[in-house]
């Protein structure tokens, strides 16, 4: 059937019933031929039949019923009352597992669903079926991060998805089935492990993680509420001392000012309950990336001058810094050296040293050192006997010997210096 031909039969699909008993005979006759025909679905499902389904927001046009299944999905009769059949176009690659949201109707909110099984069929189909979700479970996992998804949570035994031989998972008095979805998160529960449903706690006794259908299966039986470890009011077991409690704190402070010809490296800290994290995997970003960037190491490079606060993101917990990037000055940096110019032999006397950045006095840490009057070979007319870097002082002591003798600072990257050139003389 060529394309004139689809929209043709189109006109006689709308509001979800054929308008001609003759087309509706048509289109099933279709569906029944082999090869390359067009069947019904592929009329209804472009147009205004069609319903929608969301995948991670994604819409997906699809064919929903609420009678009962179709025999070729060999799904129990005991099922037959409680899931719908979801036709989907195969390459769209709706599967077991998913979960989907859909309202039947547009004004409906939509509702998370569960696909429970899925069989391909030939022109392109995929044949599924889904229940909506009644609950979730919630519970923290390895990391200290609560997981939560969306489930199916069942008091009887109504339910065979998953098992092997299509048998139904038997659930007598007391206990309690749920049906997630399977994925890295899920295939890790085990045994023994505690959840809660409407303010009561349930226990693991036996689960189905080995199912080829994309679902998780879980026998649940009753447990005690343990108010040390149980949140009731989140509605999750084992809370209490296994949550994560991050703490993420940057070491440079809550505001810095640096010039846009130079960087900044973040150095950041995180804390569980107290504990460093070593090698946290961390986030970075900032307000406005036309003033400046930081890389994936939080390394910031200013573009211009501004305002910017700086951000980083371990997990859900987050620290800033504001950071201000002002225009490149040049600095004049000096270091003044406080001491008389003359030492008589046998005798001692202490010098110091300022040092300033444009005139004003800046902290840091003197290095002195003593030449012969060349200002660069060793000299034995006197030495340092005392040297405070915390003080910024010397005490120099004169030996027997006359003459001339220089007295150098520098600072601890050396890029401040200066010098005094200091007679020795005779006692008398």
């Amino acid at each position: 059937m060529n394309l004139t031909k689809i929209e043709k039969y189109k006109k006689y699909v709308e509001n979800g019933i054929y308008q001609s008993s003759t087309f509706e005979k048509l289109a099933d006759r279709y569906s029944q031929q082999e090869g390359e025909s067009i069947s019904h679905f592929d009329i209804i499902i472009n147009s205004s039949r069609a319903n929608r389904i969301y995948r991670d927001g994604i819409a997906y046009k699809c064919i929903v019923d609420y009678g009962r299944l179709p025999k070729k999905s060999a799904i129990s009769n005991n099922q037959l009352v409680f899931y719908r059949e979801v036709m989907t176009k195969h390459v769209d690659g709706i599967k077991a597992g998913d979960i989907v949201e859909f309202a039947h109707k547009p004004y409906e909110e939509r509702k998370a669903h569960l696909l429970l099984k899925t069989i391909e069929t030939r022109d392109g189909y995929d044949l599924s079926i889904m229940q909506a979700c009644n609950s979730e479970l919630k519970w923290v996992d390895d990391d200290g991060s609560i997981y939560s998804t969306p489930c199916l949570f069942f008091s009887n035994s109504r339910s065979n998805f998953g098992n092997k031989d299509d048998k139904i998972m038997a659930v007598p008095d007391g206990r309690r089935q749920v049906i997630v979805q399977k994925n890295e998160r899920t295939e890790k529960i085990k045994r023994d492990m505690r959840f809660m449903f409407g303010g009561s706690v349930f226990k693991v006794i036996d689960f189905d993680t080995v199912s080829d259908d994309g679902i998780v299966n879980l026998n649940l039986i009753d447990d005690l509420f343990n108010s040390a470890t149980d949140n009731k009011e989140l509605g999750i077991a084992d809370y209490y001392n296994n949550v994560a409690e991050y703490s993420v704190t940057i070491l440079n402070g809550s505001y810095v000012s640096f010039e846009e010809s130079q960087t900044l490296q973040l150095n950041v800290e995180v804390k569980n309950r107290g504990v460093v994290i070593d090698s946290p995997a961390l986030s970075y970003s900032v307000s406005d990336n036309s003033i400046a960037t930081i890389n994936e190491s939080g390394l910031i490079s200013p573009q211009k001058r501004g305002h910017i606060f700086a951000f980083v993101t371990f997990k859900n917990v987050s620290a800033q810094i504001e950071v201000n990037i002002t225009e490149t000055v040049t600095h004049n940096y000096t270091v003044e050296i406080d001491g008389d110019s003359s030492l008589k032999v046998k005798s001692s006397k202490t010098y110091s040293c300022i040092f300033r950045r444009n005139g004003e006095v800046i902290p840091d840490k003197s290095i002195f050192s003593l030449t012969s009057d060349d200002g660069v070979s060793p000299t034995d007319l006197a030495v340092i006997v005392v040297q405070d870097q915390l003080s910024n002082t010397c005490t120099i002591k004169a030996g027997e010997k006359t003459g001339y003798i220089w007295l150098h600072v520098k600072n601890d990257n050396q890029l401040i210096k200066n010098k005094i050139r200091i007679q020795l003389k005779p006692l008398f």
